[in-house]
């Protein structure tokens, strides 16, 4: 089973703040809206590169029914000035700070299966 740190900044993080209001809805709905794109990234982009994915794709894996431009938009621009937002189009579209957050998962998934794998070769006598 994946899961994901949800740390209790995320509910004022200026983030998500200025993305809610961007995306005219609450900071609970836009939390909501990124742990299922988060979620999403876990099985389907598991190094945060979203690049190979359209903002159809994107929108429908957040859950997210307006606009996919708009969303991606919104997750793109809600930065303060000189940062960047939730999400980062340098070298491709990409989850902003992703191996800090799922890629930790991702890494200890990997290892503890090639500790698994190691031990059964070892013991398969």
């Amino acid at each position: 089973m994946a899961w994901l740190e949800a740390h209790q900044e995320l509910r004022d993080h200026p983030k998500i703040k200025r993305a809610a209001r961007s995306l005219n809805i609450t900071r609970p709905q836009m939390i909501g809206h990124m742990l299922c794109l988060w979620w999403w990234c876990l099985d389907y982009a598991q190094d945060g590169d979203l690049s190979l994915y359209d903002p159809v794709d994107i929108a429908d894996a957040a859950l997210w029914d307006g606009d996919p431009e708009t969303f991606v938009r919104a997750l793109l621009e809600c930065g303060p000035a000189d940062r960047a937002g939730l999400l980062v189009s340098a070298d491709g579209l990409r989850v902003n700070d992703w191996d800090e957050y799922g890629g930790k998962y991702i890494t200890k998934r990997n290892q503890s299966r090639d500790r698994q794998r190691t031990y059964r070769k070892r013991n398969a006598s």
